[in-house]
């Protein structure tokens, strides 16, 4: 709710494979991904995003509870591009999301 109250169109997965297909039928600027998910999980999700030509290109923050360093570096290497540990306040969402979507 406060992402679209900033100016931002969203879309919502309820998992990682819901996610991979609205990624494919939309082909979105960028993915708020939790790691912990029903099904295909997000560091799967990450991956499989990053296999396919036409979305490796998407930019993707894991957002989640999973806070430790190690869970930083997992996200790093299945390739997001951003890394956030929630809570997170909205404005620092919105200041991450501006920031990856200038670089796109």
């Amino acid at each position: 709710m406060y992402l679209r109250h900033e100016g931002f169109e969203c879309i919502e997965a309820a998992d990682g494979a819901e996610a991979l297909e609205l990624a494919r039928e939309k082909r979105p600027v960028l993915v708020l991904m939790d790691a912990t998910m029903p099904g295909v999980d997000g560091w799967q999700a990450i991956q499989q995003l990053r296999a396919e030509p036409d979305l490796r290109g998407i930019a993707v923050v894991m957002l989640t509870a999973h806070a430790f360093e190690e869970h930083r570096r997992r996200a790093e290497a299945v390739g997001a591009d951003a890394f956030l540990a929630k809570p997170v306040l909205p404005d620092e969402l919105a200041r991450h999301i501006r920031q990856l979507l200038r670089l796109a």
